[in-house]
């Protein structure tokens, strides 16, 4: 049950962590404080809820049935 938790929880977090990691790799040292600056949250979230979503429906199809 704690796998089950933590991969969603990973799949939730993995389109935020994309985003850092990619606005880092291209970022030009403009003086910003923060690569998380302008964070879209919504569309990330979404993004994320969706990831979850598979995660679940796969899950939910390839287990075994008790």
């Amino acid at each position: 049950m704690v796998r089950v938790i933590l991969v969603n929880i990973v799949m939730f977090l993995l389109p935020f962590g994309l985003y850092a990691a990619f606005k880092y790799l291209t970022r030009i040292d403009d003086g910003k404080a923060s690569v998380l600056e302008g964070l879209p949250i919504l569309p990330l979230s979404l993004i994320g809820t969706i990831f979850v979503a598979g995660t679940l429906a796969i899950t939910a199809t390839m287990s075994e049935k008790h």
